[in-house]
């Protein structure tokens, strides 16, 4: 590389490094404004979009492939016919089907699925947090879960909880794939050197809280607690170098959901 193209190569990897920071919150931005459906919503969605095909001919693969999925993600949740997380699993199988077509696109699988361990005191800090965090966010707000309510089938409260233990598991293992997987890679990619774990988990911490601006828990108020939690879960990602620990962390607090989420319907609290 001579002396007049290294200002060049420099120049790109700030404009990708911002530019897959703005495609992130772009993604998750869209989510917020698809609850009122307007252009907003799709111009985001679009720039997400665009986003993965500018980095993929700027020759990072890697944060195209996130995008991808991330935007995938998006247009599909807007579908009335696939319940959460459906989504993120038909999107993961698009971005397989990509990488496949085009195998630039393949993240990096070995980083992405490294296991990793579960040590017993940084997971139980990260999943003990949720079931007061949420239950205090329940009971304090009395939020209008309306749409989340009638999720719940009307079965035996046996079956009720044996398939709310399926989708904690099914949710968190895809959530974190996307999360603290594909996108945590990708933003590792092209992160600065000074900030390096600040940029990575912020950007995907923050990505999750917009996403999750409908869900349980919602509105800024949970916006903000589900970025810091997303925080946390990328720290636990970090400290353990794999998703076993994030995983189970996470188990836990879609269950704490799935169970209170169950009481409402039935009428308990």
């Amino acid at each position: 590389m001579d002396a007049n193209e290294a200002p060049r190569v420099t120049t790109l990897r700030r404009a990708v490094r911002w530019g897959l920071a703005g495609g992130v919150v772009a993604a998750g931005l869209s989510v917020v404004f698809s609850r009122t459906p307007g252009p907003l919503a799709l111009l985001f969605a679009l720039a997400a979009g665009a986003g993965a095909l500018a980095f993929r001919f700027a020759g990072r693969p890697r944060p195209a492939a996130a995008l991808a999925l991330l935007t995938l993600t998006l247009g599909l949740a807007e579908l009335p016919f696939l319940p959460w997380p459906a989504p993120l699993a038909v999107a993961s199988l698009g971005l397989a089907l990509l990488a496949r077509l085009d195998p630039g696109l393949r993240p990096s699988w070995a980083r992405v699925l490294a296991r990793g361990p579960v040590p017993l005191a940084p997971t139980a800090l990260v999943a003990g947090v949720t079931p007061f965090a949420l239950a205090a966010w329940y009971f304090g707000m009395r939020p209008d879960l309306g749409d989340l309510d009638r999720m719940v089938p009307d079965l035996p409260v046996p079956l009720l909880f044996l398939g709310a233990v399926l989708f904690a598991v099914t949710n968190a293992t895809l959530e974190e794939l996307l999360w603290r997987g594909v996108l945590m890679d990708a933003l590792d990619s092209v992160a600065p050197r000074r900030g390096r774990a600040l940029y990575v988990v912020g950007l995907s911490a923050l990505s999750m809280g917009l996403m999750h601006a409908w869900g349980f828990p919602r509105g800024p108020l949970g916006v903000a607690m589900v970025t810091v939690w997303a925080a946390m879960l990328g720290w636990l990602r970090l400290r353990t170098r794999g998703l076993a620990a994030p995983i189970v962390a996470h188990t836990v607090a879609d269950s704490v959901i799935a169970a209170l989420l169950i009481g409402a319907a039935r009428g308990y609290w």
